[in-house]
C-alpha cells in the first residue's frame, strides 16, 4: 500500500480502532539488525532506558524536535502515525537502529519497528509537556496496545454546542467552525463537522445550566453572612454532573481561585481523611500551575509561614507531596529580627524547624490525623476569600462511609469563612448507597450552607444528534436515523452512546472509508445486533462482561468485591482458578479494567463496577465476601498476615451478616481477635478512624458471640482498646459509655483498673478534677493502698519530712541501682498515683506533694519503673517552690530526668520535661536551653497522644517566654493551640492559659479597659467555670496577678497593690519564672507609691531583694536583670540618684543581652519617669521614647498609645517624637 501523509489526507477520526490496516509499510535498514557487533555511534539508538533513551541520544532528540509540531497537531489516534513516519525516516536517511544489549552473548539487536514506534510515542509525548492532554477516559489507543479510563465526567466533555438543555445532558470536544458563515450555517442544519484535536471542551445542550452555576457561584464567593451555597447534582451514571460541575473549573482558574475535588468510592471502609488529602492535594496543585507568579508567591508565602507556626511540615508532607513542592518555592530571604529574637521565638510559633528532632517524634493514632485535618484547614482559612475562591466539587457523595464523617469533614471545610462553594454529585438509580439522599440533605446544616438541588437529565435529541455529526461523518440521512435511534435507546446518556458507538465499531458496523473521508454503517447488522436491545448503561457492561469466558466473569466479580480499586495479588490469591492474572490482562485489553499504580488496578468506569458487583445476587454477596476473607486468610499464612490484615477485615466486614449467621462462637471470636490486632496496627498509622472501625467491628461481633459469657478475655480487651482510641479522638461521651460496660462486666476489681484510670484522665481533661480525684482516690482505696482526699499540714509535714530522710542515704548513683519493681499490683498503684498528680497539683496542691512522696516512697520499699520519674519531677517542684531550695530540687529534677530516660522513653521524658524544664532548671540554667527542651516535650506529647503534658508543656512554654516574644506572635501562638486542641474537644485543658491569651489582647488595644482580664479570650462564662474548679489556686491567682501587671503597666497603683495577694498566692506555690516576675512587680508596686520615711515597705523590698541576689548568682541571664530594675527603684526612693541611673543603665542593657522585650521597655520607662522626677528632660525624653520604640516593637498598642498620653499630660508634657 501506497504510503499515506498524514498531512495530505483526512485523519482517521477518533473512533476508528481499526487504523492498523492504513498504516505505511516501513523502509527497511541495509544494516543488520541482529548479532550487531560494533554500532554506529551517530546512527544507533541504544534503547536500555526504554524511551527516555531516545531523549537522551543527542542526535535522535534533534531529529525528533523536527517533527514535534506535527505530533501536537495529531490527534491522539494520528500520533502513533507520526512516529511511525518518523521511525521510517530514520532508518532511510540515516540507516538508523534502535538496540539493546544481550547480555549472555553480549551482542546487540535491534528492538524492532513496533517497540521502536512505541518509545518514539512515549519521548515525543514526554517533550511535548505543553501539548493539550486528551481525555484518558474517552480515547483507547489501540495502536499503543492500551487501554485508557472512560468517565462520565471526560464522556460528558468533549465536544459542545450553543444548544441548551434545561434539565441535563453529557458532554463532547466540538471543534470550532472556520468561520461565522460556517457556524451560521452549521445553526441551520446539522453537518458534517471533522474532529480538530485543538478544539476547546465545551458542554453539550447545557448554556443554562452553565449560566446558573456561575450566577449560584459568584453568589456564593461574595457573601458576607459566612454561608455558602451547597449545590446537589443528582443523576444516573453517566449522565454528565461532573462534566458540568467541572465546566465551572476555567471561571474559577480564572479569578485566580482554586477548583479541588474529592471522589468518594463503593464499599471503602474509612474516607474522612482520604477525602481531606485529596482537597488538600488539589489546592497545593492549583499553587503550583498558577501562571500569574505574583499570587502564587503571596500563597506560597503564606503557606510557609503558616507551617513554621504550626510545626506540621513533616506530616503533612509526606501525606500530601505537592505540598512539599509548594514549600520548595518558598524564598529564603530573611526576615527582620530585632535582638536575634528569632533563637527565642521557636516552638510554639515556630520561627525555625528542627527536622531531625521531628523525625524522632513518634506518630500516634489519635494526634496525628486530628494534626493533620487541622494544619490543612488553616491553610485553607489563611489562603481562600472571595479574592480567591475555592471550589470544592464532591464526587459521588452517596458513597460517602456514613452521614456523621461526611458531616464532620465538610463542617471542618466550612468553618464560616467566605469564598467558598460546594459541588455535589450524586447518584440515583443505585440499588443501596452508604449514604440516603435524605442522610445527606441532613447532614448540611442550614445554619452553615445554603443548599440547592439540580435533578441532571439526559440530552436532548438535538443534542445527541449534533454529537453524533461530530463524532462521525454519515450522509444527513442516515445520520439522522442513527442519531434518533441512539437517542431512544440511550435516554440521553452521553456514556451510554459513546460506549455504543465504540461497540458498533469492535463489531464492524462502523467502518471508516479513508478514501472518502466517511464513516460507513451496516444498517442491517446494525438493526439486529445485541446493543439495540439493551436498555441501560448497566446492563450494557454486564453484557459486555458476559462476552468474556467464564474464569474472567468470575475474576470480575471477585474484584468488584474487593471495592473499585484492587490489588492484583489479592485478586490472585482468593482466586479458585490458576487463570486470575490471564483474566485480569483480558479485562484490561477489553477496557473493563485499568492499572491505577503498580499492582493496583481499578474499573475504568464506576458504573463498570456497580454492574460487575451487581451480577452477583444479593442474597449470595455476603456469602462471597465471608468466603474470599477465610480463604485470603488462609493463603496469607503466619507471615502475611499483618500485610493484608485491613483487607481480610473488610472482606469480613462485607460478610458479617453469613458470618454472625451460620459460623460458631469460636469463627466469630476469631475474627475479633483479628479485629483487635488490625486496631493496634492501625494506632501506628494516620488512619484512626480504621482504628476504631475494627475495634467497634470486633466487638460488634461478639455480641452475636456471647460476648462477655463467653469470650470475656477477649471482650475486655477490645473495650480497654477502644477506651484508648475514643479517648485520643476526643469521643469522651463513648469513652464514658465503655467504662461503664466494663466496669458493669467485669469479674474481678483487677480487670477493671485500666478503664478507670482512662476514666480519670477522661474526667482531667474535661477539666472535672473533683470528679477526676474522687474517683481515682477511689481506685487507690481499692487497689489497697489509699491517701487522704484532704490532707493536713502535718500530714504533708511528716511525708516531705519522711521522704528527705530516706533520700539522703541515697546517692544519685544508689537511686539509679535500685531494682525494677515487679509487683504488679504495686505498678497499677503508681499509674493510678500519676494520673491523679496532675489533677491534684491543678486543683489540690497539698495532694499533689503527698502524692509525689508515696511515689517516692513506693519507689524506694519495692523498685522504680517509669512513674518513679514523675515522683521524682513533682518532689523536686515541691522542694524548689517559690524559688526556695533550687539546689536541692535542681538535683531531684535530674533523678526524675534519668529515670525516665531508663524505663520510660520519650513518653515519660515528656512528662518530666514540664516539671523539670518548666519550673525547676530554670532557677539554675539559662531560658533558651528550657525552652527548647519544652519544645520537644510539646511535640513529643503530641505524636504519642499524651495531650495533657503536651498542654502542660506548651502552656509553661508560653508563660515562661511571655515578655521575650512579640505579642502579636504570642497571641496567634496561643489561639493555634486552642484551635487544635478544639479538634479534639479539649479546649478547656487550656482553661489556665486563657488570662496570658486575654493579656496579649489587652496589650494589643482589643479591650477597651486593658487593666482588665475580661474580653474575647477569658469570658465571663470562663469565670464562671472556674468556680466549680475546686480550689483551682492557679487559675484564679494567676487572674488576680495578671491584674497586677496590667495595672501597675497602665499606671493604677491602688489597683495593682489590691492585687498584690493574689500574685503572694501565686509566687508562694508556683516554680516557674512566674514566681520571680510576681515578687519584682511586688517590689515594684510597693516602691511606685513609697516614700523614703515609709520604712516597712522599704524592709519588705530589700526582703524580695535578698531573693534576686540569690538567683543572680546562680542563673544571672534570667534574673539580673530584674534585680537591677528593682534596685534602681529602691535607689530612686532612697534619693540615691547617681546610684539609680546607673542601676537603671545595667537593667536595660541586661534585658537587652538576655532579649527580654517587655522589660527593656520597661526599665527605659522607669529610667524616663525617673529622669522627669528628677527634672532631666533631656534624658527623660530619650528613654521615653526608647521605650515606645521597643513597646512598639513588642506590640503593645495599647501600651504605646497610654505612654503618649502620659508623656503629653502627666510627665511635665514631654513630646513624642517618633
Amino acid at each position: 500500500m501506497k504510503r499515506r501523509k498524514y498531512e495530505k489526507k483526512p485523519l482517521v477520526p477518533l473512533l476508528n480502532f481499526g487504523c492498523q490496516d492504513f498504516m505505511p509499510k516501513m523502509a527497511t535498514c541495509t544494516l543488520p539488525l541482529r548479532n550487531i557487533c560494533e554500532l554506529e555511534p551517530i546512527s544507533d539508538v541504544v534503547c536500555e532506558d526504554g524511551y527516555k533513551s531516545l531523549i537522551n541520544n543527542e542526535a535522535f532528540n534533534e531529529f525528533l524536535k523536527r517533527y514535534i509540531d506535527h505530533f501536537e497537531e495529531a490527534s491522539k489516534i494520528e500520533q502513533p502515525i507520526v512516529s511511525l513516519e518518523i521511525l521510517e525516516s530514520w532508518r532511510r536517511e540515516k540507516n538508523g537502529r534502535f538496540v539493546k544489549n544481550d547480555e549472555e552473548r553480549r551482542l546487540w539487536h535491534d528492538i524492532g519497528d513496533k517497540k521502536a514506534r512505541q518509545y518514539i510515542t512515549k519521548a515525543l509525548k514526554q517533550i511535548s509537556k505543553s501539548n493539550s492532554k486528551v481525555s484518558d477516559n474517552t480515547d483507547r489507543d489501540v495502536i499503543e496496545g492500551t487501554t485508557s479510563c472512560t468517565s462520565e465526567d471526560t464522556a460528558a466533555t468533549e465536544t459542545s454546542s450553543q444548544s441548551s438543555n434545561l434539565k441535563g445532558s453529557s458532554l463532547m470536544p466540538v471543534a470550532p467552525l472556520a468561520s461565522a458563515e460556517a457556524e451560521d450555517q452549521n445553526r441551520q442544519e446539522f453537518r458534517c463537522i471533522e474532529i480538530n484535536p485543538k478544539s476547546k471542551d465545551r458542554l453539550y445542550g447545557r448554556a443554562q445550566e452553565q449560566s446558573n452555576l456561575n450566577v449560584l457561584y459568584e453568589q456564593s464567593v461574595t457573601r458576607m453572612d459566612g454561608l455558602s451555597n451547597f449545590l446537589v447534582l443528582s443523576g444516573e451514571p453517566g449522565i454528565g454532573k461532573t462534566a458540568l460541575a467541572q465546566s465551572l473549573q476555567p471561571t474559577v482558574v480564572e479569578n485566580n481561585g482554586f477548583f479541588v475535588q474529592a471522589k468518594f468510592e463503593q464499599l471503602t471502609v474509612d474516607d474522612s481523611l482520604a477525602a481531606y488529602i485529596s482537597v488538600f492535594g488539589d489546592f497545593c496543585q492549583s499553587i503550583l500551575d498558577m501562571n500569574d507568579k505574583r499570587i502564587q508567591r503571596m500563597h506560597v508565602e503564606k503557606i510557609t509561614n503558616l507551617m513554621e507556626y504550626l510545626l506540621e511540615d513533616s506530616i503533612a508532607v509526606s501525606v500530601v507531596p505537592a505540598l512539599g513542592e509548594v514549600l520548595k518555592l518558598a524564598s529564603n530571604s530573611a526576615k527582620y529580627q530585632h535582638s536575634e529574637l528569632s533563637s527565642i521565638h521557636e516552638s510554639i510559633s515556630g520561627d525555625e524547624k528542627d527536622e531531625k528532632q521531628k523525625q524522632q517524634v513518634p506518630v500516634h493514632v489519635s494526634y496525628s490525623s486530628a494534626r493533620l485535618k487541622f494544619c490543612f484547614s488553616k491553610i485553607l482559612k489563611s489562603t481562600v476569600c472571595k479574592e480567591y475562591p475555592l471550589v470544592v466539587l464532591l464526587d459521588d457523595v452517596q458513597y460517602a462511609s456514613s452521614p456523621v464523617a461526611f458531616r464532620d469533614f465538610l463542617t471542618d471545610l466550612v468553618d464560616h469563612r467566605e469564598g467558598l462553594f460546594f459541588i455535589a454529585t450524586y447518584r440515583t438509580g443505585l440499588g443501596t448507597s452508604s449514604l440516603s439522599f435524605d442522610q445527606l440533605t441532613s447532614a448540611l446544616s442550614q445554619d452553615a450552607v445554603n443548599l440547592h438541588h439540580w435533578e441532571v437529565n439526559g440530552l436532548t435529541p438535538q443534542a445527541v444528534h449534533e454529537l453524533m455529526a461530530d463524532k462521525i461523518s454519515l450522509e444527513l440521512p442516515k445520520l439522522d436515523n442513527f442519531s434518533s435511534d441512539l437517542f431512544y435507546l440511550t435516554g440521553g446518556n452521553a456514556l451510554f452512546l459513546l460506549e455504543l458507538l465504540r461497540s458498533f465499531q469492535d463489531d464492524g458496523i462502523l467502518k471508516y472509508d479513508s478514501g472518502s473521508g466517511q464513516w460507513i454503517c451496516d444498517n442491517h447488522l446494525l438493526s439486529h445486533h445485541p446493543s439495540m436491545q439493551i436498555n441501560s448503561l448497566g446492563e450494557f457492561y454486564q453484557t459486555k462482561i458476559a462476552e468474556l469466558p467464564q474464569p474472567a466473569q468470575e475474576t470480575l466479580k471477585i474484584a468488584s468485591i474487593l471495592g473499585p480499586s484492587f490489588s492484583k495479588k489479592i485478586v490472585d490469591k482468593v482466586s479458585k482458578h490458576s487463570q486470575a492474572a490471564d483474566s485480569l490482562v483480558m479485562a484490561t485489553k477489553v477496557g473493563l479494567v485499568i492499572k491505577k499504580s503498580d499492582g493496583i488496578l481499578s474499573f475504568r468506569h464506576d458504573s463498570i463496577h456497580t454492574a460487575t458487583y451487581s451480577l452477583i445476587p444479593d442474597n449470595e454477596k455476603s456469602i462471597v465476601a465471608l468466603a474470599l476473607g477465610r480463604r485470603l486468610l488462609r493463603k496469607a499464612g503466619e507471615k502475611g498476615i499483618n500485610k493484608y490484615t485491613a483487607d481480610i477485615i473488610s472482606l469480613f466486614y462485607r460478610g458479617r451478616d453469613e458470618l454472625t449467621g451460620t459460623s460458631s462462637s469460636s469463627d466469630i471470636a476469631s475474627v475479633a481477635t483479628l479485629c483487635l490486632q488490625a486496631s493496634k496496627a492501625a494506632a501506628t498509622s494516620i488512619g484512626f478512624h480504621s482504628s476504631i472501625f475494627f475495634v467497634d467491628f470486633g466487638i460488634e461481633l461478639l455480641e452475636h458471640a456471647g460476648k462477655w459469657k463467653d469470650n470475656y478475655d477477649l471482650c475486655l480487651s477490645l473495650h480497654n482498646n477502644a477506651v484508648d482510641i475514643h479517648y485520643g479522638v476526643g469521643q469522651f461521651d463513648k469513652v464514658e459509655e465503655l467504662v461503664g460496660e466494663v466496669l458493669e462486666n467485669a469479674m474481678c476489681f483487677e480487670d477493671t483498673v485500666q478503664a478507670r484510670m482512662m476514666k480519670v484522665y477522661t474526667l482531667g481533661t474535661r477539666k472535672q478534677l473533683v470528679e477526676a480525684l474522687e474517683y481515682g482516690l477511689e481506685t487507690l482505696t481499692l487497689l489497697g493502698d489509699p491517701i487522704p482526699a484532704f490532707p493536713t499540714n502535718v500530714q504533708i509535714g511528716l511525708a516531705v519530712a519522711r521522704t528527705k530522710r530516706r533520700l539522703k542515704k541515697k546517692s544519685d548513683a544508689a537511686l539509679l541501682r535500685i531494682p525494677t519493681l515487679a509487683d504488679k499490683k504495686k505498678i497499677e498503684v503508681m499509674m493510678a498515683l500519676q494520673i491523679l498528680f496532675l489533677n491534684a497539683y491543678f486543683a489540690r496542691p497539698s495532694l499533689a506533694v503527698l502524692i509525689c512522696c508515696r511515689i517516692i516512697d513506693i519507689t524506694l520499699k519495692h523498685g522504680a519503673c517509669a512513674v518513679s520519674s514523675v515522683g521524682f519531677a513533682g518532689y523536686s517542684v515541691v522542694v524548689a517552690r517559690g524559688g526556695i531550695n533550687i539546689e536541692e530540687g535542681y538535683k531531684f529534677g535530674k533523678n526524675a530526668l534519668a529515670f525516665s530516660q531508663k524505663f520510660g522513653g520519650d513518653v515519660w521524658e515528656c512528662r518530666v520535661a514540664a516539671a523539670v524544664y518548666g519550673c525547676i532548671n530554670l532557677w539554675k540554667e539559662p531560658l533558651q536551653p528550657c525552652l527548647d527542651e519544652l519544645k520537644k516535650a510539646y511535640l513529643l506529647g503530641l505524636g504519642s497522644g499524651d495531650i495533657e503534658y503536651a498542654v502542660l508543656n506548651a502552656s509553661l512554654y508560653i508563660w515562661n517566654i511571655f515578655e521575650y516574644m512579640s505579642v502579636d506572635q504570642l497571641e496567634l501562638a496561643i489561639r493555634n493551640l486552642f484551635e487544635r486542641m478544639a479538634v479534639l474537644n479539649q479546649e478547656r485543658s487550656l482553661l489556665s492559659l486563657k488570662p496570658a491569651w486575654q493579656m496579649c489582647q489587652n496589650f494589643l488595644g482589643r479591650n477597651h479597659n486593658p487593666k482588665y482580664l475580661l474580653g474575647e479570650a477569658l469570658t465571663r462564662e470562663d469565670l464562671a467555670d472556674s468556680v466549680y474548679i475546686d480550689n483551682h489556686y492557679e487559675l484564679r491567682s494567676s487572674i488576680g496577678a495578671d491584674e497586677m501587671v496590667m495595672a501597675y503597666h497602665f499606671s493604677d497603683y491602688a489597683m495593682a497593690e489590691a492585687r498584690l495577694p493574689c500574685a503572694v498566692l501565686l509566687y508562694n506555690n508556683v516554680s516557674t519564672i512566674s514566681a520571680a516576675n510576681a515578687r519584682m512587680y511586688h517590689a515594684l508596686i510597693l516602691l511606685a507609691t513609697t516614700k523614703k520615711s515609709n520604712w516597712r515597705r522599704i524592709r519588705k523590698v530589700k526582703w524580695l531583694l535578698k531573693r534576686f541576689r540569690k538567683w543572680s548568682k546562680s542563673c544571672p541571664e534570667n534574673f539580673l536583670g530584674r534585680q537591677f530594675l528593682v534596685e534602681a527603684e529602691l535607689a530612686g526612693v532612697q534619693n540615691k540618684v547617681e546610684k539609680a541611673c546607673a542601676k537603671f543603665y545595667l537593667a536595660i542593657i541586661q534585658f537587652r543581652d538576655s532579649r527580654c522585650l517587655l522589660y527593656e521597655a520597661l526599665a527605659n520607662e522607669r529610667a524616663g519617669k525617673f529622669c522627669a522626677s528628677i527634672g532631666d528632660k533631656g534624658k527623660a525624653s530619650k528613654f521615653l521614647n526608647e521605650a515606645l520604640k521597643v513597646y512598639k516593637y513588642w506590640g503593645a498598642v495599647a501600651k504605646c498609645e497610654h505612654l503618649k498620653s502620659e508623656m503629653q499630660t502627666s510627665i511635665m508634657c514631654l513630646t513624642c517624637n517618633t
